[in-house]
Order: C-alpha cells, then structure tokens, then sequence
C-alpha cells in the first residue's frame, strides 16, 4: 500500500525540510520576480487559486476513501524523479524556467507519492495552475508576444485613427501630437491570456462537453487581443485630454479595467454556453445525489471504501515500510547532484569570450561608441565592444558585440529580433546570411518613419556560431553539461540609413567575411546545415 505519513509524520517533516533546502533559493527568486514584473504578476493568484482548490476537494483527495492500489507510489516516484532531471538539467544550462518548473513537478512527486495516482488525478486543475505560474522563458515570451504587441498597436492605431485622431505607428510605438504609447509585453495580452486561462480551467471543469471547453479556451484569443486594444485606445484618450495625472496612472487603471472586462466576457460566454438542457440535467443529478446521500448513514458509520491500508507500527525497525524513505532518498541524490555540479563549475575557469577586432579593417577606420547607461545595465556584460566602422566613401557600419564569461540570471544575451520591434522598428523582412564558409547569420530589414536599419547578427555558444535564438539556447545547454561552461557572445552590424537609399546587404556581409572570428574560426567551427 501506499505508504501513509499520518503513521510517520517525522519522514514528512523531513522531506518538506530537504524541499525547502533544495528549492528554497529558487522559490524565494520566484516569489520575488511574481512581485517585481508586471508581466509575471499573475502566478500569485494562480498559486492561490490552486490552493483554494486543493483545499476545496481535501475530504476527497486526503479522506479515509481515498486509499489507492498497492503500487500507486510509483506514479508519485518517476515525477519525482522527472522533476529532479529537469532540476540538473536547468542547473547546468544556468536557465530558470526549468529550473522553476521543477518546484512544481517535485512537489506534486511527492504528493502523489502519499496519496497515490487516483487521489492525485482529482487534483489536476491545481497542477494546472500551479505550473502555469511559472514564467515561461523570455527567449519564448519574446517571441511569443511579439507578434501579439504589433497586431495590438496596429488596431489601436487604427482606432485611434477612425475615432478622428492622428497615428503614425512605428511598429510597436504609437506617435500622436500630443503623446507617445509603446505597446510593451504587459499590454501584449499575455499576463491576461494566462490569468483567464485559469479561470477557463477552473469554469470548464464541471462542463460535460470536451467541445465547449476547448472552444471556451480559443474563445480567450480574440477576447484578450479586443480589451487589450481597448486598453491602449483609452489610455490614448484619457493621456490627450486628462494630461495632469499621468499616462502611466491611466495606463494602470486601463489594465485592470481590460481584465475585469475580459473576465466578464468568458464569464458570460461560459453561463451561455450552458445551454438550458445541460442545466436541467445538472439539477436533476445534485437532486439525485441529494436523495442518495439521504439514503446513507454518516460518514464516521461505514467503513472506508476500497482496500484497507495496512497498519504499520511507528516503532520497530522489522515493522517500518521502506518506501517511507523514496523522496528523501530522490532529494538526497538531487542534492548531491547539485553539489559536485557547483564543485565543479567552481572549479572550473571561466572562459571570457574574445573578439580581437582591429580598429581598422580594410579601408573601414573606427570610432568608438558608448552605451547609454540604462542599456549597459540590462545587458550586465562582462566585454562589450560598440564601434563605428567608416568608408572613405561615406559608407557607416555599427559594430556591437557583447560577451559573457559565464551566463545566469540577468546576464543573459537579448535578441535583436526582439528588441529592435520594442523599440519601435517594424521587421519587413528577414533572411539568412552568409557570413563565412559554414557560418551564417540572421539579415533583418526594419523601417521606423522615414528611416531604414539593416542588421546581419549570430550568436556565439561556446565554440560554434549559430543565427537561432533557440539553437543558441540549446548550445549553451549542451556546452554546460559536457563541458560545464556557458560563455556566450552576440555580434550585430548594423546600418541605418534614409528609406529609398540603396540596400547595403552586400556590404554589411562583405565587412563581416573580414572580421577576425569569421575569418579564423571558420575551419574549426562545425558549419550549420539550414
């Protein structure tokens, strides 16, 4: 049987102790980051709305009923054992969403270690919600909103437009004469999309039709992208002609108003759908359960249903059940793993990443340029080089590189392809680059007004170059744990210039085929197939 901790409360004290000794420092930078942004605020009220439910259904989950089959622990063992893979796994990439979603896969290990699989399987809402407050990783947000902010500030353009005012947008930023709106991640949808999700899992639950619940959850789309249009057209409005309070103020205020009347929305959709047929039908059922409950003695009268679970003495080592001991053995060996990790990432060196460009390549001369201080800081690089390469014959080329020794929590690399739309550049088209023999980068073509910025970038993971977000990440993940380093680089070159000049992609690829890493690097480096 499923070993019970209400016989031996001491392992239960001491498996939430290793939890807390493990995940402690990853539950508190979670917590902290729920607080601290905006766009990950919603996982507070999702772990509370999971435990509303959980306690909502204790009778069933933890009552004298819910005992299961002999070999329900094992369920409860391999998510343990998933969660702690996970854990080592994002340990050794430095990256934090698996490192949080293990959190939430161990403890639901040990959970449905106790309580066994059925008992764990009324609980599903709550896993749910539970793993959709983890932040997802910003390599995914980024790409995931960025679609979603331009559709979002090409309609509230258009209907500041139709309302009679003057828009010129540029991709992800609204001008007006008397005020600027950047459609930032908060504003693209997802923080609602993920807190409504939740209230669609919860509403859903009691649904009788599979249909009706996935088209309540796609009915969440067009219902997001509408009130957070909504949002930035008021916040517009109430800026132009309410200037003394503030356009952060209104743009707050708007927030909550789009998401109380998004709630209202899927909660009217979901009493619609609930067709008078189904209603019937559901208060004929609580009837009927009325009568059967009528019908029975109390509860503390009948026995407990299923197989009896076995007493087991609390004392007495022949008498004591050794599966007791499965999570704190599972969190043991975590622990372990994690120490030798740390012992030898300590002991490693740390490799800085280098780019010995020369200051004058070709014809090219350089001057020097300086960040602004504000970027310098969310980049937290440990070498920057930011130059710009001149031609005698007028010709421009911005070079920025950035290099990290070793990557972690808030010293990651920011794609361009994500950032340069933040700011309000407007991607028109995107190819792949040649930038050496093996090696290709990513070519951007952006418009903001009247101008235009070319940029050819790649990313440097370890010791191989690759143009992929996603590529880069899996890199770093396997250059960690082979080899136990995360050293990492980003190169852009970059030219802005007047719409209606010629292109200059030829030359931004020719510059880049004379750079020193492209140049020597090119025979060792494994070429990228695409």
């Amino acid at each position: 049987m499923i070993p019970s901790y209400r016989k031996m409360p001491l392992f239960g004290f001491a498996t939430a102790a290793l939890l807390v000794w493990i995940y402690g420092p990853i539950l508190y930078k979670l917590v902290r980051l729920w607080f601290q942004e905006a766009e990950s605020a919603q996982g507070m009220v999702l772990c509370a709305l999971a435990l509303y439910l959980v306690w909502d259904r204790r009778q069933d989950v933890f009552g004298p009923g819910a005992v299961e089959h002999p070999e329900g622990w094992r369920i409860g063992l391999l998510m343990m054992l998933a969660g702690i893979g996970t854990l080592v796994v994002g340990r050794a990439a430095t990256e934090f969403f698996s490192q949080r979603l293990s959190l939430v896969i161990v403890c639901w290990g040990v959970l449905g270690y106790a309580i066994g699989p059925k008992a764990l399987a009324r609980l599903w809402e709550p896993a749910v919600l539970t793993m959709m407050a983890v932040p997802l990783p910003a390599v995914v947000v980024d790409t995931v909103t960025l679609p979603l902010k331009t559709l979002i500030s090409r309609l509230a353009a258009e209907g500041l437009s139709v309302l009679g005012y003057t828009v010129v947008r540029y991709g992800n930023v609204i001008d007006l004469p008397e005020l600027r709106l950047e459609v930032v991640g908060a504003c693209s949808g997802i923080r609602s999309f993920f807190a409504l999700l939740a209230v669609v899992i919860v509403l859903g639950a009691d649904m009788r039709s599979t249909g009706k619940r996935i088209l309540l959850v796609l009915a969440l789309f067009p219902v997001v992208i509408l009130t957070n249009t909504l949002r930035i057209v008021s916040t517009a409005m109430l800026g132009i002609h309410f200037p003394q309070h503030g356009i952060e103020t209104y743009d707050t205020y708007a927030g909550w108003v789009a998401f109380v009347l998004a709630f209202s929305l899927i909660l009217g959709l979901r009493y619609w759908m609930n067709t008078p047929h189904e209603a019937s039908r559901s208060l004929s059922d609580m009837a009927q359960a009325t009568r059967n409950s009528e019908d029975e003695q109390p509860s503390f009268h009948k026995a407990p249903t299923g197989p009896k679970m076995p007493d087991i003495e609390t004392t007495g080592f022949r008498s004591f059940d050794t599966r007791y001991l499965g999570p704190m053995i599972c969190l043991l060996i975590a622990w372990m793993m994690l120490a030798w990790m740390d012992h030898q990432r300590k002991g490693a060196e740390m490799r800085l990443p280098t780019f010995d460009i020369p200051q004058t390549i070709g014809e090219w001369t350089s001057t020097e340029l300086t960040l602004e201080p504000e970027v310098a800081s969310m980049l937290a690089a440990d070498t920057t080089i930011y130059r710009s390469y001149r031609h005698p014959d007028g010709r421009s080329i911005e070079v920025f590189w950035i290099g990290y020794g070793r990557q972690q929590e808030g010293k990651t690399m920011h794609s361009p392809r994500n950032c340069l739309p933040a700011a309000g550049w407007d991607i028109q088209h995107k190819a792949l680059a040649a930038i050496a023999p093996g090696i290709q980068g990513r070519y951007l073509l952006l418009t903001y007004g009247e101008y235009r910025m070319e940029t050819v970038y790649w990313f440097q993971a370890g010791d191989e170059i690759v143009w992929d977000e996603f590529e880069n990440k899996w890199k770093t993940l396997w250059n960690s744990l082979r080899h136990g380093r995360s050293d990492g680089a980003l190169t852009s070159l970059t030219v802005i210039s007047p719409i209606g000049t010629p292109l200059m992609k030829a030359d931004i690829i020719a510059f880049a085929s004379m750079l020193p890493l492209a140049r020597q690097d090119a025979e060792r480096l494994r070429p990228v197939d695409r």
